[in-house]
């Protein structure tokens, strides 16, 4: 494998045809078509809210064998479980 050297001569006529937002959608293309890291982002993101979710949902449950799930600290039958449901 060799480099060689190479004198590129300015445009004699006319302009390119990549604009800024064509040359941003193709870098964005090539970075999301030809690499892992999106997929891998996406799934340590999905795992960090699931962890989140759980975490708020056993808080929740805990709280409510404390009698103190409720708002003003007045047991409420159900209210855990909306709570922790709507997230």
């Amino acid at each position: 494998m060799a480099n060689a050297d190479i004198h590129h001569d300015e445009r004699r006529y006319g302009h390119t045809g990549y604009t800024l937002p064509k040359l941003i959608r193709l870098s964005f293309n090539l970075l999301v078509n030809y690499s892992a890291l999106p997929l891998k982002a996406m799934g340590w993101l999905g795992m960090g809210v699931s962890l989140a979710a759980f975490v708020v949902g056993v808080t929740f449950l805990v709280r409510q064998n404390g009698d103190r799930a409720s708002p003003r600290g007045v047991d409420q039958p159900g209210w855990c479980w909306c709570r922790s449901s709507a997230g």
